[in-house]
């Protein structure tokens, strides 16, 4: 064998073995919660008639609430998060326009990220806004998505069905 064959071939194992377990392989997976536990009143009303029921978190009332509601997020260390989003329906039978704001960061954080959504709750289904990295200046994964969550002004007669949040998890190499 010639010299300079054995030596590339010895390159080349070193920089397999010093870079080729260094990567580690994520999977997508999804965090969804019942909104009867991930959501609260933001903004406590002592005659307000917003709840938790068993299929949401629904404001009863004649007037709109604001509505705070706080995502999972298991891969805190280890990925990244995707998108968050709520699932929200109207229980007039019409179509309703709801204003929601979802949040980035930290109480002590220099810069939270505001970004404020306008969705239509649907009588016919949920609708499902979504807010994804580019929202918040990031590519693959929201940047800083270690807390956030997402408060909206609830209509009355709206429901919010579902809370979601897709993310990255590192299962190793």
């Amino acid at each position: 064998m010639n010299l300079r064959l054995v030596l590339l071939t010895m390159s080349a194992t070193a920089l397999y073995l010093s870079t080729g377990f260094a990567h580690s392989a994520t999977t997508e997976e999804s965090a969804m919660s019942n909104p009867a536990q991930a959501c609260q009143l933001s903004i406590p009303a002592p005659d307000s008639k917003a709840k938790p029921k068993a299929t949401g978190f629904v404001n009863g009332g004649t007037s709109p609430v604001y509505v705070i509601c706080g995502f999972i997020n298991p891969s805190t260390m280890s990925g990244g998060v995707e998108r968050f989003t709520i699932g929200a329906r109207s229980l007039t039978g019409q179509d309703v326009p709801i204003t929601c704001t979802g949040v980035i960061g930290t109480i002590g954080d220099p810069s939270p990220w505001y970004v404020t959504k306008t969705l239509t709750a649907r009588a016919n289904g949920d609708s499902s806004p979504s807010w994804y990295p580019s929202d918040f200046g990031g590519t693959l994964t929201i940047p800083s998505s270690g807390s956030f969550s997402v408060t909206c002004a609830l209509p009355p007669s709206v429901l919010i069905s579902y809370t979601e949040a897709l993310y990255l998890y590192e299962i190793g190499s």
